[in-house]
């Protein structure tokens, strides 16, 4: 549990609260926190994601007031990071304490992260960066490849499935470590340009295995109470997830089912 935590306070490190006077950070955002079950908007560039709060007691969650990358300091940032940086766009999560007190220790945790990953251009990811990391984000089958070459090996790895949430493509893989297998990842990814792409983290520990220590869900009939909980919040705010973009856009979104329907057949994958 403690590498669940290690990880919600790394996330948290994005999110800069700006009650002192500076300027942010190309990595860092004004967050907010919230509370309220809700349906909640972000602005990201000039698109907006839209997703679900939902009712359940105890969770920390923050959002970003504004996610902005088109901008000189994220140019400049790029120069010196090798060609690729994220930045926060909300955090969700929840820790399940013996006595319901943390300083008795925990048995169970989740983690749902969104957040933008933010490349150089393709023309210079091509130029001089590894095959692993190539790619125009703006197109489905390419984002595709790029995350079948990034998510890790076939024993510790699901395949990259094409999933359908709201008339968009998202991509979604799940995956564990061999030290530790009981920490359950998933991965849900769509593209918003060439040379950008939003990623919706899930991560739960521990998940208990059955048969094998393949990165998949146990039968409901063998979760713990806490497991069956988040996986209903998890599948809550997955299902909610929307993207839409500023009027007046005219940047063809290959993402949206319809307009990719004009070019190929759309297979829609049960979530």
């Amino acid at each position: 549990m403690k590498y669940l935590i290690i990880f919600i306070l790394g996330i948290s490190l994005g999110f800069q609260s700006v009650g002192r006077a500076r300027e942010l950070n190309p990595w860092e955002v004004e967050f907010v926190q919230i509370g309220i079950p809700d349906t909640y908007s972000v602005p990201i560039d000039d698109m907006q994601l839209f997703f679900e709060m939902p009712d359940m007691a105890g969770y920390e969650a923050k959002i970003a007031k504004v996610v902005s990358t088109r901008n000189e300091a994220s140019n400049k940032y790029l120069k010196i990071s090798y060609g690729h940086f994220t930045k926060p766009v909300f955090l969700l999560g929840k820790g399940f304490y013996w006595l319901g007190i943390p300083l008795f220790g925990s048995y169970g945790g989740m983690g749902i992260t969104a957040q933008i990953h933010i490349m150089s251009s393709v023309a210079t990811r091509a130029a001089f960066v590894a095959d692993t990391f190539k790619g125009d984000f703006s197109k489905p089958a390419e984002l595709q490849a790029y995350l079948e070459r990034n998510r890790g090996t076939p024993e510790h790895s699901t395949p990259v499935e094409e999933v359908i949430i709201n008339g968009r493509k998202w991509y979604r893989y799940w995956w564990n470590s061999f030290g530790y297998p009981d920490d359950l990842r998933g991965v849900y990814v769509t593209g918003l340009a060439p040379d950008r792409f939003l990623e919706v983290y899930v991560r739960q520990y521990p998940v208990p295995f059955v048969e094998s220590r393949y990165p998949t869900y146990p039968t409901e009939d063998r979760m713990p109470r806490w497991l069956k909980e988040t996986h209903k919040f998890k599948e809550q705010v997955i299902h909610s997830l929307r993207i839409s973009h500023e009027a007046g856009a005219v940047a063809r979104d290959l993402y949206e089912v319809e307009v990719a329907a004009e070019n190929e057949e759309v297979q829609t994958v049960p979530k």
